[in-house]
């Protein structure tokens, strides 16, 4: 029981931002584990390119940055109770661009 909840709680912190290098470092081969890095890993780039939007222009940056970033925490914490639960689902939106990560 131990082991899977410690497996559980390494795909959690794939959501967690800079700590997604923790299950990268430590999965060896577990696809529980790469499914949820994989999806923590597109929230990281979608944020980046929020924030890149924000450092474009700050006027409309302003105005999809804070949404932005309320849609991608909640998505996160979808994330985050599907992986403790021991459930590897799709995140809305976010787990179709798996597949681009797959191939």
């Amino acid at each position: 029981m131990g082991e899977h909840l410690a497996i559980r709680l390494l795909a959690a912190t794939s959501y967690l931002g800079i700590f997604i290098v923790i299950p990268v470092v430590f999965s060896v081969n577990f696809f529980f584990i790469n499914f949820h890095v994989k999806q923590g890993f597109i929230l990281i780039v979608v944020w980046l390119l929020l924030l890149t939007s924000l450092l474009i222009n700050e006027n409309i940056g302003s105005y999809v940055v804070i949404p932005g970033t309320l849609v991608l925490s909640i998505f996160a914490i979808i994330g985050i109770t599907n992986a403790i639960r021991g459930k590897a689902e799709r995140l809305p939106f976010i787990g179709g661009l798996v597949d681009i990560i797959d191939n």
